[in-house]
């Protein structure tokens, strides 16, 4: 679905019209509160400078998964997270960057970082959300819980928000059971 087979989806549910510019709005929004459970793979690799050792995460960084450190020569170190306060091991930690710690970084290092991303926005409603097509149906309910919002028909917004909130429940539930399968419930 594009965000025009969304938005007329929406408006066949709840009966209501809003301008382009709204209906983006809340397909965004679905897309940011998706991207908490969507698990979207993404890797950096980031240059390295002697003497620095805090750098800018690339945009769209949900959750970073690991670091690894590669030596200009080619040889890769994995890094351990450590806690924000541990001052004396040797790994990387998120504060406001991504800070490596007691590593020897010289120029011409790189830092490979693993992470879960956010899904991207949608710029116009010709495009189609990179969520999958059979889960398209939940940012129908979410802008159709919206629309209901803001016209105070809380009762039916709350019927589409539920049933919204229903099924991101079971998508994040299958997310999680493909990036991490080892977590799945043994079978009896």
């Amino acid at each position: 679905m594009t965000g025009n087979d969304i938005v007329a989806a929406a408006s066949a549910l709840t009966e209501e019209t809003y301008d382009n510019t709204t209906w983006l709005s809340w397909i965004n929004a679905c897309l940011d509160d998706l991207s908490q459970v969507a698990y979207r793979p993404g890797r950096a690799t980031i240059s390295l400078t002697a003497g620095t050792y805090e750098y800018d995460l690339p945009s769209g960084v949900q959750e970073v998964t690991g670091a690894v450190y590669k030596t200009a020569a080619g040889i890769s170190t994995p890094l351990r997270q450590l806690h924000p306060l541990d001052m004396y091991s040797e790994g990387w930690k998120l504060l406001d960057k991504i800070v490596l710690q007691n590593i020897a970084v010289s120029t011409g290092d790189s830092l490979v970082v693993n992470y879960y991303r956010t899904l991207a926005h949608l710029t116009d409603l010709t495009q189609t959300p990179e969520l999958e097509a059979q889960y398209h149906e939940l940012i129908v309910l979410y802008c159709a819980g919206r629309s209901r919002q803001k016209e105070e028909e809380l009762e039916e917004r709350a019927d589409y928000y539920n049933e919204y909130l229903q099924r991101r429940a079971y998508y994040a539930e299958v997310r999680r059971r493909q990036v991490a399968p080892w977590e799945r419930p043994a079978q009896k």
